[in-house]
């Protein structure tokens, strides 16, 4: 492309010298080379530059050329002067400048390409930052209940809460009726008791078994033989006529004698509930003997006592039948006070 500029720029001035006589003088060739040569090379530079697509690959061709022959050729060919010669070159280093402007241009142009694409690189990490952020803050998000289930928990909980203090109120209701119904039975078997000791007479149980018992074996004391009662009451008997029951909680006191016929010895027992509560024995061999038992025991509502007797051998007997008078065996129950 360069050789087109330069063959065109030499022909200009071959042209121009054709024109004039020997006899023109250098100034006049040098006017004139300058005036057409310069405005023929900057049309055709500029139209050249303008349609240029390759920018690096024209300053190549105009720096390879130029620098190689531009000077030799105005020179040698048209044998012009070295005013002439030394005006060319100068023109040469001003079109040598332009070029380094436009390969300045071209260095601005592909820092600016590669800022840009610094720009869209740092702009697509920057995206991806926030994308991961928000993605962090959606999972975050995603484990913070709602404000639905926030109510409907608390909801729950109210329910929870209020169902274990509605048990517990109905827990310490029931324990305080409990108390107070035990307390409310104190107080009045104390009132009782008062009463009981302030009147004439304690209620009291007296009776006797009808037949002799405790032949060789323990046997209960029978209660089939009513004397006399007052304590209907504190105090019943079982079906069987062998134990009292207690109706309510007391001091009770037993009260037995009888006689006892024994060999060796023979045993009698004061029993409450499943306990043995008193036992003696006796010692006077094949004879009747008195034996006795008087002890006061608490009883509780609802348990069981009796007395039992044993002779010590199969022939004897534990007790003797007692009668209408209480002779030969008796027994009696007293409240002495309530618990």
């Amino acid at each position: 492309m360069l050789s087109l500029i330069v063959s065109s720029v030499l022909l200009a001035l071959v042209a121009a010298q054709g024109q004039q006589s020997v006899k023109s003088t250098d100034e006049g060739i040098t006017f004139r080379v300058k005036r057409d040569g310069e405005a023929y090379f900057m049309r055709e530079t500029t139209a050249v530059f303008a349609g240029a697509g390759d920018l690096a690959a024209l300053e190549k061709e105009v720096l390879e050329e130029v620098s190689a022959s531009a000077s030799d050729v105005y020179a040698d060919a048209l044998g012009i002067s070295s005013d002439t010669a030394t005006a060319l070159e100068a023109r040469q280093k001003k079109v040598e400048t332009q070029v380094n402007g436009l390969t300045d241009s071209l260095d601005d142009y592909v820092t600016m390409e590669q800022f840009e694409k610094d720009m869209s690189d740092m702009k697509a990490l920057h995206d991806k930052e926030i994308d991961d952020l928000m993605k962090e803050i959606n999972d975050l998000t995603k484990a913070v209940p709602s404000y639905a289930e926030i109510q409907s928990f608390v909801a729950d909980e109210k329910k929870n809460v209020d169902s274990k203090a509605a048990k517990y109120k109905t827990s310490v209701e029931s324990e305080v009726t409990k108390q107070l119904a035990a307390l409310t039975t104190r107080f009045n078997n104390i009132k009782s008791t008062a009463v009981l000791r302030a009147g004439s007479k304690l209620p009291l149980w007296r009776g006797a078994c009808s037949k002799h018992g405790g032949k060789g074996k323990m046997e209960r004391y029978c209660l089939d033989r009513q004397l006399e009662s007052t304590a209907n009451d504190v105090l019943s008997i079982s079906s069987d006529k062998t134990k009292f029951i207690a109706k309510v909680d007391g001091y009770f006191r037993i009260n037995y004698m009888a006689i006892q016929e024994a060999c060796q010895y023979g045993v009698n027992e004061l029993v409450v509930g499943d306990k043995t509560v008193w036992s003696g024995k006796s010692y006077q061999q094949n004879l009747w003997q008195d034996v006795f038992i008087d002890q006061t025991w608490p009883v509780k509502k609802g348990e069981e006592f009796y007395v039992q007797a044993n002779s010590g051998c199969g022939n004897r007997w534990g007790w003797h039948s007692g009668d209408s008078t209480g002779s030969h065996s008796v027994i009696q129950v007293m409240l002495m006070s309530y618990m």
